[in-house]
């Protein structure tokens, strides 16, 4: 059993995978090493290398050796570089069920059938089947069931307390005239007729209607129905163009499917094989280029993905398509003008009229600059742009990954300017497709938790901010390599933990933070700054002052060496850094000090947020207070009473904004 999306993505996967050769000897080969010591298997294997057909590939999936028992076990561990060695014989297996599922639709008349499926599950499995009943379920591989109960009894083992696993009987329900996946009857083409067997094509999909546990036999039985494919919700792999993509090699429309399900270090061993194959095949070695590129995109080696881009460019197949891509790794590396440069050379190449998907990516990807810069309500303009043409490109409501990456931006612009309840729209809607469209670990999903986590941070709910933190690190620390945004979560926890005055943790974590930015980034990134404000904050509150001075000014001269063109001397970030000084100042009682930074903060908050952001009402409560301590009541009045009309605009109360995450 699987997640169906995954089940979905894969399946589609193998079935288009072009005809090759080298593919059906690499099988055996490792089929040959694997049972090495198995005498009878590797005659077997003999006899398969010299007899096998194309059009026979049940018969020999039945047959006693080896196919069978090693392909199920692949698909069970979804271990994707097997699967991929048994790529020509899956393709074989599944084209003939479809020629006989056609076959028999059309020459047996039966309405419905019945079958059954012996086993043994554990018990975790068994009570995830049962708190989803009603809901769908898929199997990796093939399914083999029986017509008759007491086949498929046979192959139950028996319950086992210390292996915690119990036995089970699944009766599947099969409507034949409802359009689903490809299933046939395959007495007449298996090795063993007499097991009445009904062969599921890869990727079937069940409802589970009840799970019950059957006293008299001491077995768990479960009764699930075949889905029509109507049932089944929009899945990423429908509107994935580049795995649809027809010219797209065999390595290639499987290094997409490991992107797309996080396994990145393996896609990057793929792509690097068919480079090693690839010679003189000028489409297959941009295939190759690019889907690198996007590999160390998502590896962070910013460098290493640029010079992939410009062999893929060299190649001169699809520049605009390049050109983007290039452009998303500058702004990354925080060059935000050559970013645009790039940005306007991929809208020059562009076909409006026939990309519209790429015209919105590169729209969208311009409205990230702006946001970068802290421009957010031009970028939310440019967004609300591409939002429309996704829905252009892919029709009425889009459920594609593109679209939710496009709401989750737009949702953090809306955050940033303010607008807490649109951005929380904003990122329901991007975690509403990443859930329908990609498996259960992504990084998506982690990018997303941690954003939700931020909202609720400024939503003055850092319990529910801690909570999603905590959901996007374990899903970012079971991917298994340092990032940005794992330094974004450390981050973001350690400010929660010194909410909760855990100082200890608190400065585990920023420490966590600042040396993977150091360990990705260049020692003047902007993004690093974020992380040596948000440690001086944190020291602040432990009057360790001096130390909160040294963070700071590590921060204020990584600000200074910015390009003031992509990092403007009023950026919002810089507002973070004065307030922080002026909180310093402040409990140092050296107040003018502390009015000139939360005045400064102040005139770059007016500037680029909503009127009514709680950070401007944060700033003038403390520019009042400031006042006050100066002597100054009537002038500290007039900014308390300004603070306190916003604070009343049904915005968050809390004093935790004048710390600001990322």
């Amino acid at each position: 059993m699987t997640d169906f999306k995954w089940s979905r993505l894969l399946a589609h996967t193998l079935t288009k995978l072009i005809p090759d050769r080298k593919a059906h000897q690499e099988m055996i080969d490792f089929l040959r090493d694997y049972y090495k010591d198995n005498q009878a298997t590797l005659e077997f294997l003999d006899d398969f290398s010299k007899n096998y057909k194309n059009e026979e590939a049940i018969r020999w999936y039945t047959r006693p050796g080896c196919l069978f028992r090693s392909l199920n076990r692949s698909f069970r561990e979804e271990n994707i570089e097997e699967i991929y060695r048994f790529r020509s014989f899956i393709r074989d297996l599944s084209k003939q069920i479809d020629l006989l599922y056609i076959e028999q639709k059309e020459t047996i008349g039966c309405d419905s059938y019945t079958v059954y499926r012996g086993t043994c599950l554990p018990y975790d499995d068994i009570a995830i089947l049962k708190s989803n009943q009603g809901k769908l379920i898929s199997f990796n591989g093939f399914l083999s069931t029986s017509f008759d109960r007491n086949t498929a009894s046979v192959f139950i083992e028996p319950s086992s307390k210390e292996e915690q696993k119990e036995a089970v009987l699944f009766q599947f329900f099969v409507n034949t005239d409802l359009d689903t996946t490809s299933y046939a009857y395959i007495g007449l083409e298996s090795d063993i007729a007499d097991e009445l067997e009904l062969l599921f094509n890869i990727n079937i999909i069940f409802r589970i209607n009840k799970v019950e546990f059957e006293e008299s036999n001491k077995q768990w039985f479960i009764r699930c129905e075949l889905c029509p494919k109507n049932d089944v919700e929009p899945l990423y792999l429908e509107n994935n163009d580049n795995i649809n993509d027809e010219n797209h090699s065999n390595l290639y429309r499987f290094g997409i499917l490991l992107i797309e399900a996080g396994q990145i270090s393996k896609a990057e061993k793929f792509y690097h094989k068919l480079l090693e194959e690839s010679s003189g095949n000028f489409r297959a070695e941009f295939n190759c280029y690019t889907g690198l590129g996007v590999v160390f995109f998502h590896l962070e080696n910013y460098t290493h993905a640029l010079e992939m881009y410009s062999k893929a460019l060299d190649i001169n197949i699809q520049p605009e398509v390049i050109y983007n891509d290039m452009g998303n790794i500058y702004v990354k590396l925080n060059q935000c003008q050559i970013a645009i440069e790039f940005y306007a050379r991929s809208l020059s190449l562009t076909d409006d009229a026939n990309d519209i998907h790429l015209l919105a990516t590169t729209l969208a990807n311009i409205a990230n600059v702006y946001h970068l810069q802290g421009a957010y309500k031009q970028a939310l303009e440019i967004y609300e742009k591409a939002s429309n043409l996704y829905a252009d490109a892919y029709g009425g409501m889009c459920q594609h990954p593109k679209q939710a990456g496009l709401y989750d931006m737009m949702a953090m612009a809306n955050r940033q300017y303010g607008r807490f309840d649109k951005a929380m729209e904003y990122y329901q809607d991007s975690l509403s497709i990443l859930k329908k469209t990609l498996p259960t670990e992504h990084a998506n999903l982690a990018q997303c938790y941690n954003n939700i986590g931020l909202l609720f941070y400024d939503r003055d709910d850092p319990d529910s901010a801690f909570e999603y933190f905590q959901m996007a690190l374990a899903i970012d620390e079971s991917l298994g390599f340092r990032h940005l945004r794992l330094s974004s979560i450390y981050g973001n926890l350690a400010v929660i933990y010194s909410l909760r005055n855990q100082y200890d943790l608190a400065l585990q974590y920023h420490e966590c933070a600042i040396n993977i930015c150091r360990e990705v980034l260049s020692e003047y990134h902007p993004d690093l700054a974020i992380r040596y404000v948000s440690l001086g904050v944190t020291l602040i509150k432990q009057r360790k002052f001096d130390e909160a001075l040294s963070a700071l000014h590590k921060a204020r001269e990584i600000y200074e060496n910015q390009d003031i063109n992509t990092f403007p001397l009023d950026h919002p970030n810089h507002a973070q850094l004065y307030s922080a000084m002026a909180n310093l100042y402040s409990e140092k009682s050296d107040f003018d000090q502390a009015f000139e930074f939360y005045t400064k903060a102040l005139h770059i908050r007016q500037v680029y947020y909503n009127p009514d952001h709680p950070l401007i009402a944060a700033n003038l409560h403390n520019i009042g207070f400031m006042r006050h301590r100066q002597g100054q009541y009537y002038r500290a009045l007039g900014f308390y009473q300004r603070a306190k009309y916003l604070f009343e605009q049904d915005m968050p109360q809390n004093q935790n904004k004048l710390t600001s995450l990322s």
